[in-house]
């Protein structure tokens, strides 16, 4: 995500490239996921607080792109 942000910023490439990069992110962010919650409660619990926040801040991007039409980094 790091390195989007920087190529974003000096090339606009996060709407024409990037996309095609989110299914496999998406996979390797539920395999991480997965190794955390296999460390007992203390890993169970960080992953939900992972996921609770990644459905909050989802759900707050959504709503700015249908209801503000706002599309930029800070939507993402």
């Amino acid at each position: 995500m790091a390195v989007g942000v920087v190529v974003d910023y000096q090339f606009s490439l996060w709407n024409k490239h990037w996309y095609f990069s989110l299914p496999a992110l998406a996979i390797l962010a539920g395999v991480a996921l997965d190794r955390i919650a296999a460390h007992h409660t203390a890993g169970k619990l960080m992953a939900a607080a992972l996921v609770s926040y990644l459905l909050v801040e989802s759900t707050v991007a959504w709503l700015l792109r249908v209801f503000l039409y706002r599309w930029s980094l800070q939507t993402l």
